[in-house]
């Protein structure tokens, strides 16, 4: 009778484990709505490869995408800025130009009491200039005459 005991006890306890094994209720008295899965397979669906290659394919060219439209947003934004900078550049020199000029024309019988070291440089080139171009006739002139001799 004991041995009948012992293999009906080992049977339930087989039985038991072999049912818990494959679901998710746990073993205590209380029905708890949280521990236990309604409706779930013991293996959850595998996702095809072909669908996760696609969305990584997908996910990728939308990156390439927005890369390739921001290193074009870059470039446009670098050109304008070179332009702006370039044409800023060239409104200043006008500006320096045109005041040296003032200055020039203002102060031609001051320049030995013009205090500005960039002023007198500027002078004295525009001086040297017109030494250069008075040497240059002179030797055009100096060539003219012997060639008619």
């Amino acid at each position: 009778m004991i041995f009948i005991y012992f293999k009906i006890l080992f049977f339930s306890l087989l039985l038991d484990t072999f049912i818990s094994s494959h679901t998710n209720i746990p073993r205590i008295n209380k029905n708890n709505y949280q521990n236990a899965t309604v409706n779930k397979t013991p293996v959850d669906t595998i996702p095809d490869k072909n669908k996760i290659t696609d969305k990584n394919k997908n996910d990728d060219n939308n990156t390439k995408d927005e890369i390739e439209k921001l290193e074009k947003e870059i470039l446009d934004t670098q050109t304008l800025c070179e332009d702006y900078i370039k044409n800023e550049l060239k409104e200043i020199s006008l500006l320096k130009d045109q005041i040296v000029k003032d200055k020039l024309e203002k102060y031609h019988w001051k320049s030995d009491k013009l205090i500005d070291y960039e002023l007198k440089k500027l002078f004295l080139e525009q001086q040297k200039k017109k030494l250069l171009e008075s040497y240059e006739q002179y030797q055009k002139e100096e060539q003219e005459k012997k060639k008619t001799k």
